[in-house]
C-alpha cells in the first residue's frame, strides 16, 4: 500500500511548504524572546541590589513575586532589587519598544550578613540611640541619636558647650 502523498505531488508540496511556515513562524518566536543579554545573579535575603541601565525600562516581566520584589525608577534608568525569601525567579526587562533587553535568572539565598546584622541588633538593642542597617555588602551602626542623646547629657551635666561634635563622625562601618 503507497502513502497518500506519493498519488498526489500537490498536496505533498503543499504539506512541505506549510511545514517550512510553521517551522520558520516557531523558530522567529523563539528568535524574540531571547534578551540582548542574560545574567545570572546570586542576591541575599535583606540585601537590596541596584540595576543601572543604558535604556529607558519599559514593562517588567517578574515570574515569582513572593522571592523579589522590584522598584523601577524609568527617568533614572535604575531598578532596586529586594530579595524577600529564598528561592529562583526569572525577570525579564523590556525597553519602550517592547524590545526584550535583559533577562535576569536570580538565586535569593540566606545572607549570613543578615544573620549578623541580626546578631548585633539583640547585642546592642536595648542601647537606645543605636541603628543597625545593611547597606550593601556592608552592615552599618548608626550612633547619630546615641551621640546627640550624649551630647545632652554632658552639657546638661557641665553646662558648658566646651565639646565639639561632628555627626558625621558617629556613623560606624563594621
Amino acid at each position: 500500500m503507497s502513502h497518500p502523498f506519493t498519488k498526489n505531488a500537490v498536496l505533498f508540496t503543499a504539506f512541505l511548504a506549510l511545514g517550512i511556515f510553521f517551522s520558520a513562524e516557531i523558530q522567529a518566536q523563539k528568535e524574540t524572546l531571547k534578551a540582548e543579554k542574560t545574567i545570572a545573579m546570586r542576591l541575599a535575603t535583606g540585601i537590596t541590589e541596584t540595576l543601572d541601565f543604558d535604556f529607558s525600562p519599559g514593562n517588567i516581566a517578574l515570574g515569582d513575586p513572593q522571592v523579589l520584589r522590584f522598584q523601577v525608577d524609568r527617568e533614572a534608568r535604575k531598578m532596586i532589587l529586594v530579595p524577600l525569601k529564598v528561592g529562583k525567579t526569572s525577570l525579564d526587562v523590556y525597553d519602550q519598544t517592547g524590545a526584550l533587553k535583559r533577562r535576569y535568572l536570580l538565586t535569593v539565598f540566606v545572607s549570613d550578613l543578615a544573620k549578623t546584622a541580626k546578631e548585633l541588633q539583640d547585642l546592642l538593642g536595648e542601647i537606645e540611640g543605636i541603628r543597625i542597617k545593611i547597606f550593601g555588602r556592608k552592615i552599618l551602626i548608626d550612633l547619630q541619636r546615641l551621640v546627640l542623646w550624649l551630647k545632652k547629657l554632658f552639657q546638661k551635666k557641665f553646662k558648658k558647650t566646651f565639646i565639639k561634635w561632628d555627626l558625621r563622625k558617629s556613623l560606624f562601618e563594621l
